[in-house]
């Protein structure tokens, strides 16, 4: 036979806060997964070092155009070419006047 404490008198060190408690009431650290810690000391992991979920979808599987984007780049058929203005010589081209 063994001479080994049974689980429901075996006594423990909280190895945070150095408190006994019985080991049954000590559990895993979340942080640092071999140590055993009470529950007041027992901390969770950090948010930051969970894996980055990169299932997330980045295209569409059948887009619909943008239709003021497209009509934006067509000219009405009513516009003459005539009455369309360009900037002279010397003017700029997108309104800036550097």
């Amino acid at each position: 036979m063994s001479n080994y404490a049974k689980g429901r008198i075996a006594i423990a060190e909280c190895q945070r806060c150095g408190f006994r408690y019985r080991l049954s009431q000590l559990s895993s650290d979340g942080q640092y997964p071999n140590v055993l810690v009470c529950r007041d000391c027992w901390s969770k992991k950090n948010e930051a070092e969970y894996p980055i979920n990169l299932t997330d979808a980045t295209a569409l599987y059948r887009p619909a155009p943008d239709l003021d984007a497209v009509n934006s780049r067509v000219l009405a058929n009513t516009t003459p070419i005539a009455d369309i203005t360009f900037p002279g010589p010397g003017q700029p081209f997108f309104g800036g006047g550097t």
